[in-house]
């Protein structure tokens, strides 16, 4: 499953046509987290085109910046804006997440925004950022969470893999979830809750699009509808999770040198597996 789903996302991502955007829309709040005055070195873990890999470039001059990514097409582009835009102080790499060509405690910062729901083992990812930062070294990550209980994280996950198809979602971690990750993998970390900027839509409601994520949605139970306000129209779906996304800070405490497979994987990835049997094309196709 893990090199399918990585395959999948090069695809998507690679093929012609896949949107892309030049503008940096997220660089100087992550700069606020990463506390850049004392660190000069900063890797930017699933990079895509570089935001806000080249946003940070441009506004710390003085940090080296280098952002990694599958996409060997997203890559080609970021390379060319950070080229047109005269930035000197960044390189992109293609390599996987799981795996860095990096030295150990190479870079003093690193930062993933909005991939997490990429990782096909996020302990083993989280684990390989810890590897390349040195004792002290931040992370900063973006993620969505989903509720604790179990019906409200199967619900939200369903639909997000569903609905969010670029790439293919295998599903969002609870707070328990990602907090517990961080810690096994060697961070004391602080979870700050804020607005999905990204998937809001008209009444701050969060649109997920296609005609399999709708029939879930009008499928589902009168009280989990109620719960989130599901409302359907057409192949859209809107729904209310009050302030759903989080940055995670988290300073690197100690080295670790437990097997990553050991280490606890958020429950999505076993719905995910499962899910997989009954219909092989869950959470990697696009609608």
């Amino acid at each position: 499953m893990v090199w399918r789903h990585k395959k999948k996302c090069i695809d998507l991502y690679d093929r012609p046509g896949a949107r892309v955007r030049k503008e940096v829309r997220q660089a100087r709040e992550v700069i606020n987290w990463c506390d850049l005055e004392n660190r000069s070195t900063l890797l930017d873990v699933a990079c895509g085109t570089g935001d806000p890999a080249r946003g940070i470039a441009a506004q710390a001059p003085t940090v080296q910046v280098v952002g990694v990514d599958l996409s060997a097409t997203r890559i080609k582009q970021g390379k060319k804006w950070a080229s047109e835009d005269g930035l000197v102080n960044i390189e992109f790499v293609i390599c996987d997440a799981d795996r860095f060509p990096f030295k150990d405690e190479a870079f003093e910062v690193a930062t993933c925004i909005g991939a997490f729901h990429h990782f096909p083992n996020p302990p083993k990812t989280i684990c390989e950022i810890a590897r390349v930062l040195g004792l002290g070294g931040r992370l900063v990550l973006s993620t969505v969470l989903v509720p604790e209980d179990k019906e409200g994280y199967d619900f939200i996950n369903m639909l997000s893999r569903l609905g969010v198809w670029l790439g293919g979602c295998l599903g969002y971690p609870s707070k328990s979830e990602l907090s517990e990750i961080l810690e096994a993998c060697g961070f004391e970390a602080k979870l700050i809750q804020r607005d999905a900027d990204n998937w809001k839509g008209k009444n701050r409601q969060l649109a997920l699009v296609g005609e399999r994520v709708a029939k879930a949605a009008r499928s589902a139970r009168p009280e989990l509808k109620s719960r989130f306000k599901v409302k359907v129209e057409g192949e859209k779906v809107f729904f209310n999770y009050p302030g759903p996304q989080v940055i995670a800070v988290a300073d690197k405490a100690t080295s670790i040198s437990a097997d990553p497979q050991q280490l606890p994987q958020p429950r999505y990835l076993k719905t995910i597996e499962t899910a997989m049997i009954e219909d092989p094309q869950c959470g990697f196709m696009p609608q």
